[in-house]
């Protein structure tokens, strides 16, 4: 009689969880979805590291005493550990060391989920306002997988808009795996205009945070290098942009204009993402953030606060060649004509 039961239980089991997967499969996502945006959705804060959360003394502290209880209830629960027996001593040990590798894995799964929760949180919310991902880039390599990310975004993108201070890590250190992130990219989709705003050599602008310092002052002090190497670094940047319009049509050249304020984060804006760092001109061996933003999201995106400040740093530029006129202003929506093509060399 309870076999016929049990057995009716388990197919019951079996088929109303299978149906979930197969017949009812669109009211599960919807109990699903709701059920994420109820643990997930609407922060008004996010702590990825909640306070404390560093300490290991309360994780042991629970381990401790659930591998105390688990010995307890499998001790006195067959009673062997009382028995007048040489085996009892033999089951203290096996006992044990079952509760503290039971505890152990039961303080995994724990940990595992209350770490999970708050990270959930703030993937939801950073994702909710574009940021999508961050890369730890090293100078010192070539960071392929990077590169492969932007040239795919490059492809589908009207125009690609950089900012950075020399360029040099950029473009200047020219093609191959040891040279500069986008020059590859650039000599391989020349369809794409591109847009390079590099910081203006010698600038008089006064620093906001040094006084009596300029910009190019500061700058130097921060690079530590003279104003020979940094005019080396420009130069080496200009001269890989002149060989690289040497196979672009006119209308894609890649535009070089010079800004003056103080730089303080380094980017390529292309029409739905953008990668920005923190402006760090001394170089360095530890890995930099690059944060990839997308345009299109359910809230507010940091896309249009970077677009606007290029934007801003654009009509205000200057060009290496003191005769030319003023720039364009930089429309917020450039729509491509014709999709870019990969040059095969």
């Amino acid at each position: 009689m309870y076999t016929i039961l049990s057995l009716a239980a388990i197919l019951a089991f079996v088929a109303g969880v299978g149906s979930l997967s197969w017949k009812f499969l669109g009211l599960a996502g919807r109990v699903v979805t709701w059920l994420h945006g109820r643990a997930f959705g609407h922060r008004t804060d996010v702590a990825f590291i909640p306070p404390g959360a560093k300490s290991p003394d309360p994780w042991i502290r629970v381990w401790s005493a659930a591998s105390i209880v688990f010995f307890l209830l499998l001790g006195f629960h067959h009673g062997a550990v009382l028995k007048n027996a040489p085996s009892s001593l033999l089951h203290v040990a096996i006992y044990g060391l079952a509760a503290t590798c039971m505890s152990g894995v039961l303080l995994l799964i724990v940990m595992a989920c209350a770490a999970y929760l708050p990270r959930g949180r703030g993937e939801t919310a950073l994702g909710r306002h574009g940021l999508s991902a961050l890369w730890m880039v090293n100078f010192q390599e070539r960071p392929s997988k990077l590169c492969d990310e932007i040239a795919s975004r490059v492809l589908n993108s009207s125009r690609l808009l950089i900012v950075d201070v020399t360029g040099y890590e950029v473009i200047g250190k020219g093609p191959g795996s040891s040279g500069g992130l986008l020059y590859d990219t650039l000599a391989a989709l020349t369809s794409v205009p591109v847009h390079l705003l590099l910081l203006e050599p010698e600038t008089k602008a006064p620093d906001p945070e040094q006084r009596r310092a300029t910009v190019y002052q500061t700058l130097l002090a921060e690079l530590e290098v003279t104003p020979a190497t940094y005019e080396r670094r420009l130069r080496a940047t200009l001269d890989a942009v002149a060989t690289l319009n040497e196979a672009r049509p006119p209308e894609t050249k890649i535009l070089v204009r010079y800004y003056a304020e103080k730089p303080s984060c380094c980017g390529l804006l292309m029409d739905e993402c953008l990668f920005a760092m923190p402006c760090v001109p001394r170089e360095t061996s530890e890995p930099l953030p690059f944060l990839e933003v997308t345009r299109r999201t359910a809230g507010a995106s940091f896309y249009e606060g970077f677009r606007r400040q290029f934007a801003r740093l654009w009509a205000g530029s200057t060009s290496p060649d003191k005769s030319e006129p003023p720039p364009k202003p930089l429309s917020a929506v450039i729509r491509r004509q014709a999709p870019a093509v990969a040059v095969e060399k």
